[in-house]
């Protein structure tokens, strides 16, 4: 008795190790079996488990999304599950993998939001001033220095830069810019809130 479980015990590490190779496209997926990191693709699996054993594969890559599969051992014959069942059981033992399983990774696709933006500048407006306001109405800088633009907004070109105590007319009128005239001629906008 001693020698046929000998026996068996021995038929079981000789012919019920059984390897896989599992590959990716592309190479160099981390390979996890059953969710525990074993290695990198292409990867050897081997296992002594009987047949119909089965195994989940999850390959992770950067820039790829996960790949989730199984990989299992093939049945014996029939013949062989009847004898193993009735007379050897490590017959059960000897199954085998196909020789490889390949899985193609999929590329993440990048969505519209993760692309670089480029900045929207809007086109220089030409500015529009209302009616002319009386000459009467004259503002002075209040700021240690402020920039007369071209249109009315940060975005435009700087056309002449005044000084607190600065003497200006106010021309037109547009949200929270005034189109002034400096003392010198020179008009443009200006920030209402620079000057009183």
């Amino acid at each position: 008795m001693k020698k046929l479980i000998a026996l068996m015990t021995a038929f079981l590490f000789l012919f019920g190790c059984a390897t896989t190779i599992i590959k990716s496209k592309p190479s160099g997926a981390e390979v996890y079996i059953d969710k525990k990191l074993v290695g990198k693709t292409p990867y050897t699996f081997s296992s002594t488990a009987p047949a119909a054993s089965k195994w989940m594969v999850t390959l992770k890559m950067e820039g790829y999304n996960d790949d989730i599969g199984q990989i299992k051992k093939n049945h014996p014959d029939w013949g062989a599950i009847i004898l193993g069942c009735f007379f050897l059981w490590p017959l059960l033992w000897w199954a085998d993998f196909p020789p490889e399983y390949n899985f193609e990774m999929e590329k993440i696709e990048s969505k519209p939001t993760d692309l670089p933006t480029k900045p929207q500048v809007a086109p220089p407006e030409k500015p529009t001033t209302s009616p002319p306001v009386t000459s009467s109405t004259v503002v002075t800088v209040t700021w240690t220095s402020a920039n007369i633009r071209s249109g009315a907004g940060n975005e435009f070109p700087i056309v002449a830069t005044v000084n607190k105590g600065d003497r200006l007319t106010i021309i037109g009128e547009r949200g929270e810019w005034f189109n002034v005239r400096s003392e010198d001629g020179k008009e443009g906008w200006i920030k209402s809130g620079v000057v009183k």
